[in-house]
């Protein structure tokens, strides 16, 4: 599970929903929604970046989302937040309501491209005079239907792969047999990749033909000649509406192809700077100008393994994959230019004049990185990776050799083939120079000195940072460099003025896993919003370079390096600052806090207590008489448990990476097996009622304090993530006498535990009696979904509450919400 959506729907504080007169000034931007392998959290932050340069334009900005999750309101979500499915008549409704006079349908992804085509293909934009300023029909047809994609192409004298169109199994085993196996076929309006694949033979093609027709809209799947082993070029280019056009920079994907660019080794700048860069260059140029695009495009071609051909493989039009990681590596916001030029800017001047100080390096990361090769009878396209790794470096080997160090610290979710290409990249350029540090690079040295980062660079003539909307002052930011040249973490310093005295280092989640999405992200920026609202300077540490970018004048300074103890250590060395927070990074986070505490030497983690051990600290709560689920906490009573325990029991393994290893064993058999299989780390065993009423709670505690309590139900039965099966928030099987109850044993609970700030439940309810399943310390992944259905701000109230303050609780809503998972 992904990413979660609530059914209810949340209007503007003027309320009402009678048609407004419609304003120029005001926008309906849609949401990307849940999160999914196929479409990563790196499209919320662009669209969140999107929304936010519009405001600063002066637009007032509606959102259209079902993401609890979203950030898309963050900062002032002035003409609403609408959280219902992106229906066409939806779309309609809400632009009455809200008296918008445009539709930008970018951000929202694939799902964008979808209901694009719907509004068009209904006759919705005519009923109702709507536009979509961001997606004309020419881009949108163009860049969504990959066979007419191709023709224009061919018209402008730009190669392509051979390709055929089949609408059924006849004409895609005849097209395949006239192109020749092994032949790719990809569904219309796909994106990362997914619905996509390779069949190697007329056996293996009419499964993936029907995956890949299954998730084409018309129907139709492209049928394309093989590329094995080319390599593969993405390309941001910018364009504005008279016609003029420039090159913000390229990326180079070290894995040939097949491989999708988001699962592979990328480097900036590509390794060939001779004819062939600029050859590149000006083939993504001609492109932008036969589609005759406004704003930037990612331009993806391939290049055959001796230079002899150059083939265009696909457009995406707008911020996507590749855009965050050149923005990182040039120090420009290419998003708010894209906007920009949308709104009516000129392209001239617009890309960026300088190069990457260095060289830049992002590897993947996936959550089951033994997956690879062929399954389901076919080579599979889609991108699986949920997270990547920056590293940068002086030379390609430099950056090479740091990204191996770093996997030796921590390897996890990298695949073997990975690995190998960053060895590769080690001995083959160990010594080749790109290109010497820059006089900006020099400057970033000197600014080490500087406690807080946001005082070095000089934003552009005419503006600040990226947040006000305009594109000024991107050229103001810059990477920090360590004195051993570049180094991680890397820093990144779009200024912003400090307000306080003090200043605090905010750890944000140091990697995806199974069943998140954004939900940490949501509690980190809403506290970071409470911390600087009480004055205090703050900086930011994470692994994400889409939440890096889209923190970028929200914080005096950002951190983006590995999730490793020695990047953090370096940072709060940078800034300068002694207290660390991990209350809204998730286990990992606190982990991580943990290790450096025991280390010593740089300062104090906010919050802690006895809760942030939640194995031991349950065994603490068995030992206080508080009723809990039959449990065995350590390898010693495990034996013992499962010996005389009723099965099926659930199985969590803590590692003191943060990282948790959890399954359900029907036999003792099996338990000891997987326990002797893995010898690291504390077992918690838990026997499971299947059949048993499961309740969790979120609640703001301190100094023993209860504060604030919000239940809710999960539907699915005990055991399973948290997030996973459908829940309703407040629970619709509690009686208010186990209402009274639950609330005793919460508090009861949180006077043991000692804890300040957010810390969550979990408990089940069988034939009467309540049992606690498990406490975890800092705010859950549930906690946007209750802050939305509730209307309380509960990563601000745990923030006062780690201060040490008594929070100052608003109104409860009253409504009922519901939430069920979304499956990639």
């Amino acid at each position: 599970m992904r990413g979660k959506v609530v059914l209810t729907t949340w209007v503007n504080e003027e309320g009402g929903r009678g048609l407004k007169r419609r304003d120029e000034k005001t926008v309906l931007v849609v949401g990307p929604g849940p999160v999914t392998l196929e479409q990563g959290a790196g499209f919320q932050y662009l669209a969140a970046r999107v929304c936010r340069c519009l405001r600063g334009r002066g637009f007032r900005v509606a959102a259209l989302e079902d993401n609890p999750a979203t950030l898309l309101d963050a900062g002032g979500g002035d003409a609403g937040l609408y959280m219902e499915a992106p229906l066409p008549e939806v779309v309609a409704r809400v632009a009455g309501e809200c008296g918008a006079s445009s539709l930008w349908l970018g951000p929202a992804g694939r799902r964008g491209w979808a209901l694009a085509r719907e509004l068009a293909a209904e006759g919705w934009l005519e009923r109702t005079g709507l536009r979509v300023a961001d997606l004309p029909d020419r881009v949108l047809w163009a860049c969504g239907d990959r066979s007419l994609l191709r023709e224009t192409l061919e018209m402008g004298g730009i190669s392509n792969p051979a390709f055929r169109t089949a609408s059924n199994l006849r004409e895609a085993q005849e097209a395949a047999s006239e192109i020749g196996y092994p032949v790719v076929l990809r569904p219309h309006f796909s994106c990362g990749g997914w619905g996509a694949g390779v069949a190697f033979n007329r056996e293996e093609l009419p499964g993936l033909f029907t995956e890949a027709c299954g998730r084409s809209p018309g129907g139709e799947v492209l049928l394309e000649e093989y590329l094995g082993g080319w390599r593969k070029y993405v390309a941001c280019v910018l364009r504005d509406g008279r016609g003029s056009v420039e090159t913000a920079g390229m990326v180079e994907q070290l894995e040939p192809l097949p491989r999708h660019e988001e699962d592979s080794v990328v480097i900036v700048p590509p390794l060939p700077r001779g004819e062939l860069y600029y050859a590149l260059e000006e083939i993504s140029r001609i492109v932008a100008d036969l589609l005759d695009a406004v704003g930037l495009l990612e331009v993806k071609m391939a290049v055959s393994p001796g230079c002899e051909e150059a083939f265009v493989l696909d457009v995406d039009a707008g911020p996507r994959r590749v855009t965050p990681l050149l923005e990182v590596a040039l120090g420009v916001d290419l998003v708010s230019r894209h906007v920009g030029l949308l709104c009516g800017g000129e392209a001239q001047g617009v890309a960026p004049r300088t190069e990457p100080s260095g060289t830049f390096l992002a590897f993947p990361r996936f959550f089951y990185p033994e997956e690879e090769g062929r399954e389901e009878g076919h080579l599979p396209l889609g991108c699986r990776a949920v997270g990547r790794t920056v590293v940068a470096g002086r030379t390609a080997g430099e950056a090479a050799r740091i990204a191996l160090r770093l996997l030796e610290e921590d390897g996890r979710g990298v695949q073997a083939g990975t690995r190998h290409i960053l060895q590769e990249l080690a001995r083959q350029a160990g010594g080749l120079t790109v290109w010497e540090a820059s006089g900006e690079c020099r400057e970033a040295r000197e600014a080490e000195e500087h406690p807080f980062p946001s005082a070095h660079g000089v934003p552009a003539e005419g503006g600040g940072g990226p947040g006000d909307g305009q594109g000024h002052g991107a050229e103001g930011a810059r990477l920090g460099v360590g004195r051993e040249g570049h180094s991680y973490p890397l820093r990144l310093a779009w200024p912003t003025p400090g307000t306080g005295k003090g200043g605090m280092m905010f750890l944000a989640p140091l990697g995806p896993r199974p069943g998140s999405g954004l939900e940490f992200h949501f509690a980190l920026y809403h506290a970071l919003r409470a911390w600087r609202g009480r004055g205090g300077r703050a900086a930011v540490y994470t692994v994400d370079p889409g939440f890096a970018l889209y923190l970028m004048g929200e914080v005096d300074a950002v951190f983006l390096g590995p999730p490793s103890s020695d990047g953090v250590r370096r940072a709060l060395q940078q800034a300068g600052t002694a207290s660390l927070c991990p209350q809204f990074g998730g286990e990992e986070a606190f982990a991580l806090a943990k290790r450096l505490s025991g280390e010593g030497g740089y300062g104090e983690v906010m919050g802690g207590g006895a809760a942030d051990d939640p194995p031991q600290f349950l065994r603490r709560l068995r030992s206080s008489g508080l009723p809990l689920v039959p449990l065995a906490v350590g390898r010693e009573e495990a034996g013992r448990f499962l010996r005389d325990c009723r099965f099926p029991v659930h199985l969590a393994i803590f590692a003191e990476d943060g990282e948790t290893l959890k399954r359900v064993f029907y036999s003792p058999r099996e338990a000891e097996e997987y326990l002797s299989r893995h010898p690291e780390g504390t077992p918690l065993l838990r026997e499971l009622r299947e059949d048993s009423l499961e309740v969790l709670v979120e609640a703001v505690a301190g100094g023993g304090r209860l504060y604030c309590l919000l239940a809710w139900e999960r539907l699915q039965g005990p055991g399973g993530d948290a997030g996973d099966g459908p829940g309703v928030y407040p629970p619709l099987h509690l009686t208010s006498q186990q209402y009274e109850r639950l609330r005793e044993v919460v508090e009861e609970a949180v006077r043991l535990a000692g804890w300040n700030g957010n810390l969550s439940l979990r408990l089940t309810v069988e034939e009467g009696e309540m049992r606690i399943w498990d406490l975890s310390p800092g705010a859950s992944e549930q906690l946007p979904f209750l802050a939305r259905a509730s209307s309380l701000d509960l990563a601000e109230l745990g923030l006062a509450a780690l201060l040490g303050e008594e929070p100052a609780l608003g109104i409860e809503g009253a409504g009922s919400a519901v939430r069920y998972p979304v499956t990639p």
